[in-house]
C-alpha cells in the first residue's frame, strides 16, 4: 500500500467518523425534539387544566352573584315593610357582597393573567429552541454539501418544518402581544379619572 492509498483510506475513515458523529447528533436532536414536543403537549394539557380552574372560579363567582342577587331581591321585598334601620343593614350587606364579588373577579383576572403569561413564556421558549434546532440543521446540511454527502428529503422536510413552526410561533406571540396591549389600554382607560 503506497502513501496516497493510505491517505485516501485515512480521509475516508475521517469522513465516515465525522458523518457518524453528525448522524448521532442529528438522531439525538430528533429525540430531544420529540421529548420537547411531548413536554410541550404536557404543558398544553396543564394550561388547559389551569384554564378550566380559572373558568370554574369565574363560574362560581357568577353563580354566587346570581344567588346573591336573588337573596337581595327577597330581602328588599321584606325590607319595604321594615324600619329604616333594617334598610341601612341591607345596604351594608350589599356593599360587603359587592366587595367580595370584586375581590373574586380580581382574583380570577390575576389567575388568567398568570396562565397567559406562562403560555407566552412557553411559546417563546419553544420558538427559541426551534431556532437553535434550525441553525444546527442548516449547519449539518451545509457541511454535508461541502463533504459531497447527499441531502435527504427528511433533512429538507425537517428544516422546512422548523422554519414553519418558527413563523407560526412568531405569529402567535405577535397576536398575544397585540391582545395584551389592547387589554392594558382598556384597563388603563378605565382607571383614568373622569373617563
Amino acid at each position: 500500500m503506497d502513501g496516497s492509498t493510505a491517505a485516501v483510506i485515512a480521509l475516508i475513515s475521517g469522513i465516515q467518523l465525522l458523518a457518524l458523529t453528525f448522524l448521532q447528533g442529528y438522531v439525538s436532536e430528533r429525540k430531544n425534539r420529540k421529548n420537547a414536543l411531548i413536554r410541550h403537549d404536557e404543558r398544553q394539557e396543564d394550561y388547559a387544566r389551569q384554564d378550566v380552574v380559572a373558568k370554574r372560579i369565574t363560574d362560581a363567582a357568577s353563580i354566587a352573584a346570581q344567588r346573591t342577587a336573588r337573596l337581595l331581591a327577597d330581602a328588599q321585598a321584606q325590607t319595604i315593610k321594615k324600619t329604616d334601620e333594617v334598610a341601612a343593614a341591607a345596604a351594608v350587606s350589599d356593599e360587603k357582597v359587592q366587595a367580595q364579588l370584586t375581590s373574586m373577579n380580581d382574583l380570577a383576572k390575576k389567575i388568567h393573567i398568570l396562565v397567559n403569561s406562562d403560555m407566552t413564556a412557553a411559546r417563546t421558549n419553544e420558538r427559541d429552541q426551534t431556532q437553535l434546532t434550525l441553525i444546527a440543521l442548516k449547519r449539518v446540511q451545509a457541511l454535508s454539501v461541502s463533504l459531497g454527502i447527499e441531502i435527504t428529503q427528511e433533512e429538507i422536510d425537517a428544516i422546512a418544518t422548523a422554519e414553519a413552526r418558527i413563523e407560526e410561533l412568531n405569529q402567535i406571540l405577535a397576536d398575544r402581544l397585540a391582545a395584551q396591549a389592547q387589554v392594558d389600554a382598556e384597563e388603563s382607560a378605565t382607571k383614568q379619572p373622569g373617563v
